[in-house]
């Protein structure tokens, strides 16, 4: 018996066995493998995770751990520190040491978390972040034989010295970078940076210093609650913050601008000779709001509800500062040859009180004092306007008491 296929079914058989023909050929593939031997397509671990383990590494008999090669060095676990050992020594250039997280656990009679370099082999580009280094003997990092060294992201807590150190022994020194740190309850200072920069740290409760910082520049930090001074040292501070602590505010010799300081159980702001103190404000601090030393310039400052809002050894200009509500002054001229001038000074018991003869005083404006300007002689002193109503003299050097 034979069958028969309409032409509409003989079609669509045909075009069934060309479909089937096409997909073997797709599946089958090339049959010739490529020539050489078989390459694994898979990541090494090295590739993986390329830097080294500290963990792993042996130490010496003054070190835990002991760097002693340029690289990338990681932290996989905590450690635990060891009687007369550091945790680190790191005696390698070019390093790069990330903590991972972990922390660095000092005991009791430890040395450093972290030491960097000896006396005659200094460490050049090194960079410490992302951790927690406590409780050890000394220094939580001594990173002082570090050139061009960058510490961030770094918790420094109750170590038996200066939490974070860097920058002081290298000659000629290339600065040190800290920032985004914390560093608190140290036995000595938080910070000591010298030659270098500090920026967004915070240095609290501390035994001496918050941020002892030697030519170095200080922005954006914070210093709170320590035992002696929120920030001391030489240099620049920039809108920085210094709030509550044992001594002064700031303790410093350079130049001081945009700051807060308050509450402080001394001076808010202790400026050394020769030092420029710029739109800053000081407001409830033990002392004086600003206190200056000889040739110092102190420039659109607030100073409130201090002793005297700002004190002036000699030589100095205090131009265009708000005095108010000071118990004692709202300028206060310990010495001679300062230039008094443009300053506004309210409700104060004096406004301007001169100590010594041999200032000027000009320009300025003293209202609701107890007394408007306290003057024991031989000082040059533009006329005082006291009249209420329209002003009638034109004297340019006025000052007014109203």
């Amino acid at each position: 018996m034979s069958t028969h296929l309409s032409r509409p079914a003989r079609a669509l058989a045909l075009g069934v066995v060309a479909l089937g023909g096409s997909l073997v050929l797709v599946v089958a593939g090339p049959l010739d493998p490529p020539p050489g031997p078989p390459v694994s397509t898979m990541k090494t671990l090295d590739e993986i995770e390329p830097r080294i383990a500290v963990n792993t590494l042996p130490g010496d008999a003054t070190s835990t751990h002991v760097i002693s090669q340029s690289g990338s060095y990681y932290l996989t676990a905590r450690i635990v520190g060891e009687i007369d050992k550091s945790g680190i020594l790191i005696l390698a250039d070019d390093v790069t040491l990330d903590l991972n997280g972990f922390s660095l656990q000092g005991v009791a009679g430890s040395i450093d978390g972290i030491t960097v370099g000896t006396l005659v082999l200094p460490v050049n580009n090194l960079r410490v972040h992302n951790g927690v280094i406590r409780d050890w003997g000394r220094r939580g990092i001594d990173g002082d034989l570090a050139n061009n060294c960058l510490i961030e992201d770094v918790r420094a807590f109750r170590n038996g010295e200066t939490g974070i150190r860097a920058g002081a022994g290298v000659s000629p020194p290339m600065g040190p970078v800290v920032r985004n740190c914390v560093s608190q309850g140290n036995a000595l200072n938080g910070f000591q940076i010298e030659n270098g920069v500090i920026e967004s740290c915070v240095a609290a409760d501390n035994l001496a210093r918050g941020i002892n910082a030697l030519g170095a520049t200080v922005q954006n930090c914070v210093g709170t609650n320590n035992d002696t001074d929120g920030i001391g040292g030489s240099g620049v501070v920039l809108n920085s913050v210094a709030v509550a602590n044992g001594i002064d505010g700031i303790h410093f010799s350079g130049t001081i601008t945009g700051c807060r300081v308050s509450n402080n159980s001394n001076d808010g702001i202790d400026a050394t000779a020769g030092s420029i103190v710029k739109d800053n404000r000081a407001s409830f601090n033990g002392a004086d709001g600003i206190r200056a030393g000889d040739g110092c310039q102190i420039t659109g400052n607030s100073a409130h509800d201090n002793t005297a809002g700002v004190e002036l050894a000699s030589a100095c200009v205090a131009r265009d500062n708000l005095c108010n509500q000071n118990t004692q002054s709202g300028i206060l001229a310990q010495g001679t040859s300062n230039r008094i001038d443009s300053n506004t000074l309210t409700n104060n018991n004096k406004g301007i009180e001169l100590m010594l003869g041999g200032n000027l005083v000009i320009r300025n404006s003293a209202s609701f004092n107890a007394l408007g300007y306290d003057d024991p002689g031989s000082n040059t002193i533009g006329p005082i306007i006291t009249a209420t109503g329209i002003i009638a003299s034109e004297h340019p050097w006025a000052n007014f008491d109203f």
